[in-house]
């Protein structure tokens, strides 16, 4: 692919981004280009060195606001008639309840991912105060002339909250993770049509 070619795709597929936005993304992958090129590459092999059309598009909408994709989408491009202003009061009562379901559902849906993870951190908590109060309790037990049963299950426990914080901090990158792609699907299906999709 030529970098002609690639310019007109990168404008082709990121049609709905704010005129500056576009232009500053092309330049800068103009510039990546030509310090490929520099490194002795040839156009196309610079191009090709890229990346797939498909990554760098999905990598643009990863880094643009959200704000700034509902503004461009929203915003009208012709001026609104009578007969489509109409329609809009008109069907208000359908469309804005329908817009705030889907909404309050994925506000909803956030929340209690999150929750479950905060639960997940209180049991981390939980069982590393009892792992402290266990050994606490088996050394007073060991002075007083009682057993190392509350000696041992304080380690149990101390060894289970290791384990229970790996499996948290691995619950919190997979909720930021779900949470960057349920935003990056929510860029696409207002950006998708923008892009012929």
């Amino acid at each position: 692919m030529t970098r002609e070619e690639f310019n007109e795709a990168l404008r082709r597929r990121l049609a709905g981004l704010p005129p500056a936005d576009l232009e500053a993304t092309v330049e800068y992958y103009n510039e990546m280009i030509d310090d490929r090129m520099e490194e002795g590459l040839g156009e196309a092999e610079a191009v090709d060195a890229l990346g797939s059309m498909e990554d760098i598009v999905n990598a643009v909408l990863a880094e643009t606001p959200l704000p700034v994709l509902v503004r461009q989408r929203i915003c009208p491009r012709a001026e609104l008639r009578g007969w489509m202003i109409l329609l809009l009061v008109l069907g208000f009562p359908v469309w804005f309840p329908l817009l705030a379901a889907l909404a309050a559902t994925l506000f909803g849906v956030f929340m209690a991912l999150w929750a479950v993870v905060l639960s997940l951190w209180a049991l981390v908590l939980a069982v590393a105060l009892s792992g402290v109060t266990g050994i606490v309790a088996g050394v007073v037990a060991l002075f007083q002339g009682g057993g190392p049963l509350n000696l041992g299950v304080g380690l149990i426990c101390c060894g289970l909250t290791i384990l229970a914080f790996l499996g948290g901090v691995w619950a919190v990158r997979g909720a930021v993770w779900l949470g960057k792609l349920t935003l990056l699907g929510i860029k696409r299906c207002i950006f998708g049509k923008e892009r012929g999709q």
